[in-house]
């Protein structure tokens, strides 16, 4: 029961891993108008209101 209990814990570290990864390098090439708002981001939180 422990044994397989780590294995089903290694096997969904592995996949959630994996999915980060992909979705990583699928947003990892980097647009101008995506360099353009990490310069100038939209969402700007006022603080003291």
């Amino acid at each position: 029961m422990r044994t397989t209990r780590i294995v089903l814990n290694v096997a969904l570290t592995l996949a959630i891993a994996t999915i980060s990864l992909m979705c990583a390098t699928a947003t990892a090439e980097p647009t101008p108008d995506a360099e353009a708002e990490a310069m100038h981001p939209p969402f700007i939180p006022r603080i003291g209101k």
